[in-house]
């Protein structure tokens, strides 16, 4: 019973985690947009952005070692969910080109 609930556990925080595969540098970046409107705030804990779609979201994961905020408004500024979703902050590359 407790190996069950131990792995239970173990998958939910997989799950509900950011935690993304990413490809090694010049390898086709995948990624099923389902959601290319939806706006982040992200942060590494030096830099923020407010970024728009899931893919954009994995690539910066992946590019930058950036995750959602918890603390958005204070990160992000208040009315950043009112960005505009722009080329800048939601094109991805066909190829990833590596950590920076």
């Amino acid at each position: 019973m407790m190996r069950q609930l131990f792995v239970l556990v173990i998958v939910a925080g997989a799950v509900l985690a950011d935690n993304y595969w990413c490809p090694k540098a010049g390898e086709a970046f995948e990624c099923f947009e389902s959601s290319p409107t939806e706006r982040f705030c992200l942060t590494n804990g030096r830099e923020t952005a407010v970024i728009c779609s899931k893919c954009k979201k994995k690539f910066d994961f992946c590019r930058n070692d950036f995750v959602k905020s918890k603390r958005a408004d204070t990160d992000c500024g208040a009315g950043w969910e009112s960005t505009p979703c722009t080329h800048d902050n939601s094109h991805v590359p066909a190829v990833f080109p590596g950590k920076l």
